[in-house]
């Protein structure tokens, strides 16, 4: 941006720069030196904020107060008595937050902030002033009497940046989640009081699961989900729900680090433990990950799994299966996440033998049958397994790390990739544009290859696995919703002509599948083999088509789309070849002359094929969801073809249409 166009950079533009982009840290360092030129309450207002922002209200809260004592100023130090309240009420520190909110008056404070032009200062404010009316009082009308207050100026703020730009308005959204957060625990609280024990406690699960489906329908933003999941932390620290508090703790280190913002995350796991949160060792382990140390992370997990007694070198045919019913499903996930992530850091790694990091990959599988990472990772695995064995056939490196790979035959490994793969896809859709365009191009390389050395003496020794590779893949077509294959669909039709007569099986039944779920999209996508000019892929797709209307012998109104695209298709190919001889020069023409059958169309279903009308839409929960629709509901049709045709004069001669 500009920045890239300045010859000198000073200092507060430096600052600028690195706060824009969250390097929250090299800010603090900035802001340092900059004290060191001059004393500005700006720049100690500046590194206050760069605390809050790496986690450490602790140090944000002494240079308020030392702040406070060498700046006078009102201009100042109200803003400085903000940062204050924020650090108090993060810190739980009622008294100090009482001191600040008392110090020039509540009321005075906002108005102060709002006419400065800092809004998340005076919410700041709002909050702290709320959350100490929860400590110190019981008065429910004082509460939504403090609430609707601060709901009042949000809105006010709200109507403003809305009329810029919904991402200007998006923070002012999520101040308005924050204050319903609060409300609804308040109420939950109230309620809880008059309730059994039992009752209780399905109530706050139930919440738990709300609270985390409102939290990720938020943007993916450290900024924002800071706030809620601090304020979260809080509320249940004032309940005394000290477990709930220290998972609050877990997921802010879990967003810090995602955010790459390790300072916090590392602050966060330490506060994590000190409320006696036991499952720590896996984030822990991904923020060593994080920061470049695979060996140290991989270290903590094994220690961890040696901790908990978690031998994934038991044979499975000794493990009690009546004994897993006593572990609850959060355990078993957990566990599964620990051998998981032992399995793939120590393939990255090297570290271990590849028929001990088999033996993880099967456990962490056993403990939760169907997650669809476990899938997805062990098909990766199994997918690098193979490559190194085409690598050297001779001598193939173990990709474990050791030197005992298993020598099985290819058509094995295809199996074993192909099936992790399919089982990803079956249990949702997070890894599908890696999973599925890789197991289609390692079965459709594989088949062909087959089918080129079928008579040789591993084929047939192979032939057995591979029918029953391919029996999966076509059963494998209708057990995934139709939404899933339009995601690969070029791909697919790029194999139109396998030489692989189960491969040709498969392609027919995809494509009549897609055509049969969704006719209007799916018809654009064969319209260039359904009109090519080579005659074996013109009859291929026309065996298709054929195919698809016989799976949908009772939808007319489908029936009706195909056969109408397909004969607009004929004719657009038409207005494509149409020529004009060179000498004659000619700009307009009338296509009621020249393409009558085309220009009698009226109110046609054939789908106009623009962007949005073909870009498949995956369900956001990112579970298979059979009734989701991916694909718009009022779609732009053709209504009629207007009459003139421009001829472009280029050396062609183009053709352009319009549509109605």
């Amino acid at each position: 941006g500009v920045s890239a166009l300045r010859d000198s950079t000073s200092i507060p533009e430096q600052i600028r720069d690195l706060e824009s982009v969250g390097e929250w840290v090299e800010a603090l360092t900035s802001y340092e030196q900059a004290l060191q030129v001059r004393s500005s309450c700006e720049y100690h207002i500046g590194i206050i904020k760069c605390q809050l922002k790496l986690g450490n209200p602790t140090q944000a809260l002494t240079h308020v107060k030392g702040a406070m004592e060498n700046f006078m100023d009102p201009y100042h130090k109200v803003s400085l008595n903000a940062y204050g309240v924020a650090a108090a009420w993060r810190l739980r520190q009622w008294d100090l937050l009482e001191d600040f909110m008392t110090i020039g008056g509540i009321g005075a404070a906002t108005n102060n902030l709002r006419q400065l032009n800092k809004p998340e200062l005076s919410f700041e404010v709002a909050i702290g002033e709320i959350l100490l009316s929860m400590k110190k009082s019981q008065d429910d009308i004082q509460l939504h009497g403090l609430l609707n207050k601060a709901r009042k100026e949000i809105l006010e703020d709200l109507s403003a940046a809305s009329q810029e730009s919904y991402q200007r308005a998006y923070p002012f959204i999520c101040r308005l989640h924050a204050l319903k957060d609060i409300e609804s625990v308040h109420c939950l609280a109230r309620m809880s009081q008059k309730i059994r024990k039992e009752k209780k406690l399905e109530m706050w699960t139930t919440h738990t699961l709300h609270w985390n489906a409102r939290l990720e329908s938020t943007q993916p933003s450290f900024e924002i989900r800071e706030l809620l999941i601090s304020l979260k932390g809080v509320l249940c620290s004032m309940l005394s729900m000290k477990e709930e508090s220290g998972r609050c703790w877990l997921r802010l280190a879990n967003e810090a680090r995602t955010a790459r913002q390790f300072e916090y995350a590392t602050g966060a796991l330490l506060q994590a433990k000190r409320h006696g949160v036991a499952s720590i060792a896996v984030e822990q382990a991904k923020l060593l990950k994080s920061k470049g140390y695979l060996h140290k992370a991989l270290k903590c997990l094994d220690d961890s799994q040696k901790r908990e007694a978690v031998s994934p070198l038991v044979g499975f045919e000794d493990i009690n299966t009546l004994s897993a019913p006593q572990e609850s499903e959060e355990e078993k996930e957990r566990k599964a996440e620990l051998l998981l992530l032992i399995g793939e850091w120590a393939q990255e790694s090297r570290a271990k033998k590849s028929s001990e990091i088999k033996q993880y990959f099967k456990q962490a599988k056993a403990l939760v049958p169907h997650w669809e990472r476990a899938h997805f990772v062990i098909g990766k695995f199994y997918d690098k397994l193979r490559q190194a064995n085409q690598e050297s056939k001779l001598s193939a490196p173990d990709t474990g790390g050791g030197k005992d790979r298993e020598s099985k035959s290819p058509a094995q490994d295809v199996s074993n990739i192909v099936t992790h793969y399919a089982n990803s896809l079956l249990q949702g859709h997070k890894y599908i544009y890696q999973s599925l365009p890789r197991l289609l191009t390692i079965w459709f390389e594989y088949m062909e290859e087959y089918a080129n050395a079928r008579s040789s003496r591993s084929s047939r020794q192979n032939a057995r696995e591979v029918q029953n590779i391919s029996k999966y893949m076509i059963q494998l077509v209708k057990s995934l919703p139709a939404y899933t294959w339009f995601t690969a669909l070029p791909q697919i039709i790029s194999r139109f002509n396998h030489p692989h007569k189960d491969v040709g099986q498969f392609l027919k039944e995809v494509i009549a599948y897609s055509i049969a779920s969704y006719p209007q999209q799916a018809l654009w996508a064969i319209a260039t083999v359904y009109n090519s000019t080579k005659a074996d892929r013109q009859k291929r797709a026309d065996q298709i088509v054929n195919y698809a209307l016989q799976n949908i012998p009772d939808d007319d109104e489908k029936r009706n789309i195909i056969e109408e695209s397909l004969a607009v298709f004929k004719e657009l190919i038409k207005v494509c070849n149409h020529k004009f001889s060179k000498n004659r020069r000619v700009s307009r023409i009338r296509m009621s002359r020249y393409f009558p059958l085309l220009k009698r169309i009226r109110d046609s279903p054939v789908l106009i094929p623009i962007q949005s009308n073909l870009t498949t839409s995956l369900p956001p929960s990112g579970l298979r969801d059979e009734t989701f629709h991916a694909f718009p509901q009022a779609n732009v049709t053709v209504k009629e073809f207007e009459d003139e045709i421009a001829v472009m004069q280029s050396k062609e001669k183009p053709l352009r249409i319009k549509i109605r």
